[in-house]
């Protein structure tokens, strides 16, 4: 995280904000430095009640719904069920059509799962049918 922002403030860019789509430290070990420079660090509730429960470092900000929108749009936040763990969001991005999904969308080249230590295998199918049925 540290050499990210050195690398876009190098750059001319400003880290407007952090989402962390889900409690596994690949995407959540940053907050505590994101948060020290008083960059806004988003997640679901679930994911701030475990980082909470497990002693981590905590986002400013949550939101408690499946969805929710950041921005005036520009960022659609949404909990599709569980997958690579019960916590996983996914982000849209409308204006430019791309969505993120995090560590529970996987290519379809991909012959794996990744790490499946907290995943619930039994409904990942069923979570990415839920982002099917957004049609985005």
């Amino acid at each position: 995280t540290k050499l990210l922002l050195s690398w876009a403030t190098d750059r001319g860019y400003q880290v407007m904000a952090s989402i962390s789509t889900h409690s596994h430290e690949d995407r959540t070990a940053g907050i505590k430095l994101l948060n020290s420079k008083s960059i806004p660090t988003y997640t679901s509730e679930l994911t701030k009640k475990l980082l909470a429960r497990e002693g981590k470092p905590v986002p400013t900000h949550y939101f408690k719904d499946d969805e929710f929108t950041l921005g005036n749009g520009l960022i659609e936040l949404y909990y599709p069920g569980a997958g690579h763990t019960e916590d996983n969001i996914v982000a849209w991005l409308p204006k430019s059509k791309i969505l993120f999904g995090g560590c529970l969308v996987r290519s379809h080249e991909w012959e794996g799962l990744g790490y499946v230590g907290d995943a619930s295998i039994s409904s990942w199918a069923d979570s990415i049918k839920n982002i099917v049925s957004k049609k985005y």
